[in-house]
């Protein structure tokens, strides 16, 4: 079972696209779901993901196919702090340990490479299965509800997950 995190590039545009245009993507994502044409889409991606000052976003691969995403962004280098987001969107290859796997490898990248103090990153409060993974990487909730989302008409909490380096169990 190998796993990588490779480069986002222009050839991946089709492919995010494809994961992001299905709205049973968004049912355990904080974000709102927003159809957008294709063209939007890469138009999109092109502006904010690929290449930048405050984002590494990658895409997993897992034996050889790309299952998911996973990114650090709002990367501020002064107070070395940055959010993390990581989703699996093969249905096929959840439950399989890569979440886990691809978490660790960005979170040794931001903490090592990057010199990263604190990742922080906001979560449904009922993803029980996102939350153990963090909680596994040694992310503790902080602060409180952030907010809420609606997720199929019923409204849900958005709770903050912050991992300091000294905290973190690789």
């Amino acid at each position: 079972m190998s796993l990588e995190l490779r480069d986002l590039d222009y050839s991946d545009l089709d492919l995010v696209y494809d994961w992001y245009n299905g709205p049973a993507l968004y049912e355990t994502l904080v974000g709102e779901y927003t159809p957008r044409t294709r063209e939007e889409a890469r138009e999109y991606m092109r502006a904010h993901w690929i290449g930048g000052e405050t984002t590494v976003r990658k895409i997993i691969v897992a034996d050889g196919q790309p299952v998911g995403l996973i990114a650090l962004s709002n990367i501020d280098r002064s107070e070395a702090v940055a959010a993390i987001d990581i989703f699996i969107a093969d249905k096929a290859a959840r439950g399989r340990g890569y979440g886990r796997r691809a978490l660790t490898q960005m979170l040794d990248a931001g903490f090592n490479a990057l010199g990263l103090k604190r990742i922080y990153l906001d979560l449904l409060e009922d993803n029980t299965a996102a939350r153990r993974i963090y909680e596994h990487c040694g992310f503790a909730p902080r602060g409180g509800v952030q907010g809420t989302a609606i997720k199929g008409g019923v409204t849900k909490n958005i709770i903050r997950m912050t991992l300091d380096k000294r905290d973190w169990r690789p």
